[in-house]
């Protein structure tokens, strides 16, 4: 069965210590720049495009470029000849534009002579074979790792202005087009962009911390956005700190819908209406592990607490602040068969060991199970 790769394992591509396609071509052009010290650089692409010691798909791209450049040269000498009968005798006595096909030969003959000089230096020599090499085979553009080192605000969430602009012009941009009741396949072309733009810049994103940024900050943030839209449904014209956190905003409570904490809370809405329909006799009886979940998800997210319990007491015993944590970092029930036993612990250590009362949670509204729980804990211990 396939499998994914492990930690320093490589798979494919190129092999550590292989010299890539511009470092082997830097070393033919420096050799027969070497053999050849008084040929011309048109001769020397020509020996380049025939030299069966480079790979196929290097002299493929030589070719090209050396032909497009040929190209280029003959269609601006020719402009630039008509040009000048248009104008006349006395303009044509003038300067001429120089094509950029002609600019490139020229530099492309510099790095060769370069190149081909034995009494320049041999690291200056390379480093004219490698800039003939990268004409010949340019790099690609790579991606924009905006998300890298992005600033991040009180909340951990980190988004550059730039980015948040974009993905607040986006959210417009499609509102708008949303909003004009066209369907033509060039505006559902458009709104595909948007969304997969949009999409894009969620997926860099980290959503904010949920011990820092909750249901409330998320709210002040909804009636900061929407304040901000209703002044441009007003016709006022924002300040440029005021587009900024009203970007910062919008991306930041859009991060967080699509965090694990808004999926945990809208997990447990579906599992609760499904319990119900459940208990009515109307619907299928939940799974194990929805039963499970459910459980868990109610122990996080109670729907309310009463007022006579804090949170902040030592005699409330919530079990993931206070069930320790096995040797190997998880959390397991009690009674558990796949809690691992402590290696410093012996046969005959469990002798002083008394069994506790189970531990049984009812929901939020009888908070005082726990209480006596966690009592009868410190008093046996």
């Amino acid at each position: 069965m396939p499998r994914g790769s492990k930690i320093g394992e490589r798979r494919g591509g190129r092999q550590r210590g292989t010299p890539n396609r511009r470092s082997v071509l830097a070393d033919r052009i420096l050799a027969i720049a070497s053999e050849r010290p008084i040929t011309s650089a048109g001769q020397l692409v020509d020996i380049l495009v025939k030299d069966q010691a480079l790979p196929a798909d290097i002299r493929m791209a030589i070719a090209r470029q050396f032909l497009s450049a040929g190209r280029s040269r003959s269609v601006g000498a020719s402009a630039v000849r008509s040009s000048a009968r248009k104008r006349g005798k006395a303009q044509s006595s003038g300067p001429r534009p120089e094509p950029p096909g002609n600019r490139r030969l020229a530099t492309l003959d510099s790095l060769l002579s370069i190149a081909q000089d034995t009494t320049v230096a041999t690291d200056q020599r390379r480093k004219a074979a490698s800039e003939v090499a990268q004409h010949f085979l340019p790099k690609k553009p790579g991606i924009r790792r905006w998300w890298v080192n992005a600033p991040a605000d009180e909340y951990g969430f980190a988004i550059t202005p730039q980015i948040a602009a974009e993905y607040r012009d986006s959210k417009f941009e499609l509102r708008r087009l949303a909003n004009s009741g066209s369907n033509s396949p060039a505006i559902s072309r458009k709104a595909e962009k948007l969304r997969a733009c949009m999409q894009a810049i969620l997926h860099r994103l980290q959503c904010p911390c949920p011990s820092l940024y909750g249901m409330t900050q998320r709210q002040q943030d909804k009636d900061r956005v929407i304040y901000f839209l209703r002044q441009r449904e007003a016709e006022i014209t924002l300040t440029e700190k005021q587009e900024a956190e009203e970007a910062h905003r919008s991306a930041r409570v859009d991060s967080f819908a699509q965090g694990p904490e808004s999926a945990a809370r809208q997990r447990l809405s579906i599992l609760r209406d499904k319990a119900r329909i459940s208990k009515n006799a109307s619907g299928p009886r939940l799974t194990r592990k929805e039963r499970v979940d459910l459980r868990f998800l109610r122990l996080l997210y109670p729907q309310h607490s009463p007022y006579w319990v804090n949170p902040d007491d030592d005699l409330v015993y919530y079990p993931l602040r206070d069930e320790p944590v096995a040797a190997d970092g998880n959390l397991y029930p009690q009674n558990s068969k796949l809690r691992p036993v402590p290696p410093d612990l012996k046969d005959e250590d469990f002798e002083e060991f008394v069994e506790v009362p189970r531990d049984v949670y009812y929901g939020p509204s009888c908070a005082w199970s726990l209480v006596a729980s966690r009592s009868t804990i410190e008093m046996i211990g």
